[in-house]
């Protein structure tokens, strides 16, 4: 097993004993009324048949002599069938609570990670990890009630009651049990490595399921379903072989080793007992070693199911608990500043940036002054760093060195919700939820009354379409809002951005996914939104940033040209180039 394996395995131990000391009050019961309830059920009837035995040996008792025994009996029994009672409601109220706690927790770490984690990530994949790791505390603490504390509070009844005996017959069932544990643990550990690379195997299958339904428009597009099914069906079988690999290892390996150790047990056990019996009381101290070693002997060997379910719960936990592990690419200050953004006046002062700590810089010592309520236009070919400025204004990404100031301070230095809750974003693939238009449009604010909602959409152009939609603003978009068109999502994610009223507003192409007629129905709709606020607009669509305030030609990461569209085409310079290639209103790359 790997170094971060073993660590992100200790983390997810220490997470879920986290939750029980935290929600203590329901789980220590949880864990220990099940043994209680286990010696008053199995262990302490016979002894009560024990006493009956050394009470009355080889004569016949009357049902007079015997009733208090059997009302001792009965009641011993049912007060265990009480107690594990209290013990289920225990434990569905800790079971309950805490896997609440950790399906929250987990969203809200990977909430955390930047945008680069969740693009080198299946979201399957994720997803699974992220279910596993808080459905599996349930089989992990139902483990932890039902088999370990079931049993070892017993185990520590039972030598306090053969002690009673004969002290040998403690010392023999515990050399053997210490003989069996020396031989089982060194087998499972290395069975873990097993079960590590079965649910590698696992995760990517999932994976690959999430990654063909989320793009069955691309599979059947190119009428691949046969070569997506066969793809699967040899991920199937990867995991299948590994898993065999680890199941046939537990039986073969683990149950074939100790097996003959169980018969022993017991063997030995009853040979010494009756080595011992001389007498009345002797016979009752078989009946209860005899038991006594039967019943742990079972303990032994339920102890593989035990340590597997463990292992398995453990180590699909772990599989959430080492995403935990690999460092964000983006982290804040640990104690940052309130960002109060009002007026939107943005500087960049000798930024440098580089992606993936490269050593080639896209950017080196930029320096570009955006003043509040400016309405800037960047423009340039592919790769130039138009999209970069956006990622760096929002934090997608950091920069490598230099200021990125807003409104005078430092948004390295701030809270990125302060950030982010100042910028209203609206990118050129429009972000949106399998959820209604309602809650697309209200994620821009989610305290917004319908009625603004409705005039959300009024000023984005959307509201006539949506009306005609059969049910309305309660549509349900589909994932990634693939039951609308281009220019339909486009139109929500502007309806978003008009509803958040942010001071800065950043438009990635935002019209690109409209027709003519629709994009001359926006126009008004996105200058109004940009009035008395700070606007940066990426546009391919030369024809959509003529009125800007400012043009910004990116050539290789630096600021090449910028003035008005006039001046730039007095200029004759790249922007000149640019409106001079165009076709169709595009720059020709």
């Amino acid at each position: 097993m790997s170094q971060s394996s073993n660590t992100a395995t200790r983390l997810a131990v220490r997470h879920y004993f986290g939750q029980i000391w935290k929600e203590r009050k329901v789980a220590i019961p949880a864990l220990i009324l099940p043994g209680i309830g286990t010696i008053f059920a199995v262990y302490a009837p016979p002894l009560v048949v024990a006493a009956i035995l050394t009470k009355f040996g080889s004569s016949r008792p009357t049902l007079h002599d015997i009733l208090p025994y059997l009302f001792t009996f009965a009641g011993v029994w049912f007060g265990g069938e009480l107690v594990w009672r209290a013990a289920f409601f225990c434990l569905n109220q800790s079971d309950g609570q805490i896997m609440r706690n950790l399906y929250v927790n987990a969203l809200s770490e990977l909430t955390q990670k930047d945008l680069g984690f969740f693009h080198n990530n299946f979201a399957g994949a994720l997803t699974k990890k992220t279910i596993g790791y808080a459905k599996n505390f349930e089989s992990f603490m139902d483990t932890l009630s039902f088999s370990v504390f079931a049993n070892l509070i017993p185990i520590l009844f039972v030598v306090v009651i053969l002690w009673r005996f004969s002290p040998l017959l403690v010392g023999i069932l515990i050399g053997m049990m210490a003989l069996v544990m020396s031989i089982i643990v060194p087998l499972t550990r290395r069975r873990r490595h097993l079960v590590n690379v079965r649910e590698d195997a696992a995760n990517h299958m999932a994976g690959y399921v999430a990654d063909v339904i989320g793009n069955m428009d691309a599979v059947q597009a190119f009428a691949h379903e046969d070569f997506e099914n066969s793809e699967h069906e040899h991920n199937v079988q990867d995991y299948v072989q590994k898993a065999l690999r680890s199941w046939h290892y537990h039986n073969n390996r683990i149950d074939m080793s100790i097996s003959p150790f169980y018969v022993l047990i017991n063997v030995i056990g009853l040979a010494v007992a009756i080595t011992f019996s001389k007498s009345a009381a002797s016979l009752a101290a078989i009946f209860v070693t005899f038991n006594y070693y039967a019943y742990v002997t079972r303990v032994l060997w339920e102890f593989n199911r035990t340590y597997r379910n463990i292992e398995n719960a453990i180590s699909e936990a772990a599989q959430f608990t080492e995403l935990l592990l690999i460092p964000s690419a983006l982290q804040e200050v640990e104690q940052p500043a309130d960002l109060n953004i009002k007026r939107g006046e943005i500087t960049f002062r000798n930024v440098d940036f580089a992606y993936d700590n490269t050593e080639k810089l896209l950017f080196k010592g930029l320096n570009l002054h955006i003043a509040a309520g400016e309405k800037l236009a960047l423009v340039g070919h592919s790769g130039g760093g138009k999209t970069t400025i956006t990622k760096l204004l929002l934090r997608f990404v950091d920069i490598t060195n230099g200021e990125l100031l807003i409104d005078g301070q430092d948004i390295a230095l701030g809270k990125l919700h302060d950030l982010r809750n100042s910028i209203a974003f609206v990118p050129q693939e429009p972000l949106m939820f399998h959820r209604t238009i309602r809650e697309n449009i209200r994620y821009g604010k989610p305290a917004a009354t319908d009625d603004e909602v409705i005039a959300a959409a009024k000023k984005a152009n959307a509201h006539s379409f949506i009306t005609k939609l059969p049910q309305g603003y309660d549509t349900m978009v589909g994932e990634r809002g693939v039951k609308l068109s281009g220019g339909q999502r486009q139109r929500v994610a502007i309806a978003r951005a008009v509803i958040k009223d942010a001071p800065i507003l950043i438009l990635d192409e935002a019209t690109s996914a409209l027709d003519s007629e629709s994009e001359k129905l926006i126009q008004d709709a996105l200058w109004k939104l940009m009035r008395n606020r700070t606007a940066v607009v990426i546009a391919h669509r030369l024809s959509t940033i003529q009125k800007m305030d400012r043009i910004v030609v990116l050539d290789e990461g630096a600021v090449a040209e910028q003035g008005s569209h006039q001046e730039l085409l007095k200029h004759k310079g790249i922007y000149a180039k640019l409106w001079a290639h165009q076709s169709g209103g595009f720059i020709e790359e």
